[in-house]
């Protein structure tokens, strides 16, 4: 597995966007929409933390949360 961070900034709009991409497998759509639900994991030691911090903290600061996979590039978190 190999991990990909990439920057960017709009100048115009004075934003800038940071997206992960993980390089794994898929995760399905019917998981997608979950991940950044307060308490939800897939994993067996997961408490489910983790993407809830994330995603409110971007949100906070005017930005969205973005989650997407496919089959190229694995799980990409765009925010």
């Amino acid at each position: 597995m190999w991990i990909k961070l990439q920057l960017y900034s709009h100048p115009n709009f004075n934003q800038f966007c940071i997206n992960v991409y993980n390089g794994g497998e898929l995760i399905s759509s019917e998981i997608l929409p979950k991940l950044s639900q307060l308490f939800y994991s897939t994993q067996f030691s997961g408490i489910g933390l983790e993407l809830a911090i994330v995603k409110r903290i971007v949100e906070v600061h005017g930005g969205e949360l973005l989650i997407q996979s496919n089959v190229l590039e694995g799980a990409m978190v765009s925010g």
